[in-house]
């Protein structure tokens, strides 16, 4: 079967007898015979696209239709924008709640980002037949490089990125489905090392939260003892509460001001509450004018209660300057505190099973990477060992050049 060159239409201004111009859109279809015909179809009037850049939009679906119903075992000239574009029309749209796999805001919101700032200025006009992996892997290391370089791990998001467009490509038949067709699977990209993260000790977090003012204290609080996610705190209601059970239900998270899904399955659960925790929530209540069941527990007083506080407003305005003030080195966000309540269930020797229902991680990997790290009573003890030893050593060394001395004080450097 030969090739079938990717239709991209054209749209027409076209005069009518009767009412407003109307939007045309113009393509030609091939017979099985080879004959060749011309088709049109009216977009909508000028009065409902303004401009043909909007028809231009508009007309996305029906160009996506009139190609992907084509037989063919790929297109040639579709260029990486070409799918590009279909991947951010059908999988990139700004509601998810239709999508076979929906994402959560801030992911549709980074991967427009990407490709828009990074990707399509390289690659938005390379015919996709004519990408080459080794090109890919020299571009992205040209983006390693230089003042405004990019990290490691943003590399490898927009090297996965683009493997996803030419999968999503596959899916819909304009890219051949053999197990060569994606470019992208040779392209070598390292993640680099994971970044050192702060994490906190009981009193580090408590020495935090005194410095901070309500409600950012009992967000701060409830953060700490929870483990929720920012956007999972930010999108509570007071009817996720059960002030009588001491459950606390997670079932929405709020990213930029937009109400979305949980990033899994696993995050939409239900929470114990401490008797504590409940007082603070309760005491909250009693002070905020937003307090009915529907209405947001953090709720704005900008936007008067109609959307929650901004969860990274608050950080740069208070919890970074809590954070200098208790004297903590190293960055501190909201996540600080779950990466945290984490090290401290560890180190209390809890089961991983329980942390990971806590955390709700979708996984027990993920639990299983904190142990590894984390300061757990075993590694304690031998860390304690060794600091016996060092300071045994120099109260040998000490003793040796002074018998007289009993000191037993240790000095560094």
């Amino acid at each position: 079967m030969s090739k079938t060159r990717y239709q991209q239409g054209s749209i027409r201004r076209v005069k009518r007898r009767r009412g407003p111009d109307v939007w045309v859109f113009r393509w030609r279809s091939t017979h099985k015979d080879g004959s060749r015909k011309e088709n049109n179809r009216v977009i909508g009037t000028v009065l409902e696209y303004r401009t043909k850049a909007a028809a231009e939009k508009a007309a996305e679906a029906l160009r996506i239709n009139i190609n992907s119903t084509t037989p063919r075992p790929s297109v040639l000239g579709m260029t990486f924008g070409d799918l590009a574009e279909h991947y951010i029309a059908r999988e990139l749209d700004s509601d998810q709640s239709q999508s076979p796999s929906p994402k959560a805001h801030s992911t549709v919101e980074a991967n427009r980002r990407y490709l828009r700032k990074w990707v399509l200025p390289r690659w938005g006009r390379t015919p996709i037949s004519e990408i080459e992996p080794v090109e890919v892997e020299d571009w992205l290391a040209e983006l390693g490089r230089g003042q405004d370089k990019l990290a490691n791990g943003t590399r490898l998001k927009i090297r996965n990125l683009m493997s996803v467009v030419f999968r999503h490509g596959s899916r819909h038949g304009f890219v051949p489905r053999d197990k060569h067709a994606n470019p992208i699977k040779y392209v070598r990209q390292s993640g680099g090392p994971a970044p050192e993260h702060t994490r906190l000790t009981p009193d580090q977090a408590m020495a935090i939260i005194g410095h901070l003012h309500e409600p950012v204290r009992t967000m701060a609080f409830l953060d700490a003892s929870t483990g929720l996610r920012a956007s999972e705190l930010t999108g509570l209601r007071w009817r996720d509460v059960d002030f009588n059970a001491g459950i606390l239900t997670v079932r929405r998270g709020v990213v930029d001001g937009v109400v979305g899904e949980v990033k899994t399955d696993a995050s939409r659960s239900q929470l114990p509450l401490a008797p504590l925790l409940l007082d603070l929530l309760a005491a909250w209540r009693r002070e905020t004018p937003y307090a009915r069941p529907g209405d947001w527990i953090f709720a704005s007083p900008r936007t008067r209660g109609k959307k929650p506080f901004r969860a990274n407003s608050l950080l740069r305005r208070q919890m970074r300057l809590a954070a200098a003030t208790a004297g903590i080195l190293g960055p501190v966000g909201w996540h600080t505190f779950r990466r945290s309540i984490s090290t401290w269930m560890i180190a209390n020797d809890e089961n991983v099973k329980v942390t990971q229902e806590l955390l709700r991680h979708a996984n027990s990997r993920t639990t299983l990477d904190l142990y590894a790290k984390a300061v757990t009573p075993s590694k304690r003890f031998a860390h304690e060992r060794i600091v016996d030893d060092l300071v045994a050593a120099q109260q040998r060394i000490m003793g040796a050049e002074d018998p007289s001395s009993g000191a037993t004080e240790v000095t560094v450097g």
